[in-house]
């Protein structure tokens, strides 16, 4: 028998399906679920680590106590809301630079401001992300404080 389904048929399917798993789930979180929510969660590309991730995989290699991992995952608490609020900022402002190429005209002033608004939420960003793994760092021991170094390696580290 020849097989029906198409891959896009196939791939439809899935986000739906991945769709009605996150509304289940946070449902049962006790969340508010509304189609934005759900959109951004199934649109979310992968880039750097969320952080129940970071805490997991800190956890898994790093072998934290309970103290370690209560003090790290409230210091990633502390700090997610903030960096997820900047990152949606960069996101509008690639929206906004798109509809500045699309005038008639190059309006330099304005894309001037839009740079200068980019580099000052990419700024905020940098900070904090150095100031939460910072905190992250200082709750480890030296042998995990290595550990983590060697992770990563000496030329991309993210943690020295």
């Amino acid at each position: 028998m020849k097989n029906t389904f198409s891959k896009t048929s196939i791939t439809f399917a899935g986000i739906i399906l991945l769709g009605l798993t996150l509304l289940s789930v946070k449902s049962i979180a006790g969340e508010q679920c509304d189609s934005s929510s759900i959109r951004n969660a199934m649109h979310q590309k992968h880039h750097g680590m969320d952080a129940n991730k970071m805490l997991f995989m800190l956890d898994k290699k790093l072998d934290l106590t309970d103290e370690q991992r209560t003090k790290i995952g409230n210091v990633i608490d502390q700090y997610s809301p903030q960096l997820r609020e900047l990152k949606f900022e960069m996101k509008d402002g690639r929206k906004t630079a798109r509809e500045l190429i699309k005038n008639e005209t190059f309006d330099e002033k304005a894309v001037q401001q839009h740079a200068q608004s980019q580099s000052e939420t990419l700024a905020k960003m940098i900070v904090l992300k150095l100031r939460m793994k910072y905190e992250v760092r200082s709750s480890l021991a030296t042998d995990q404080k290595q550990k983590l170094s060697d992770m990563f390696g000496d030329s991309r580290s993210r943690w020295n």
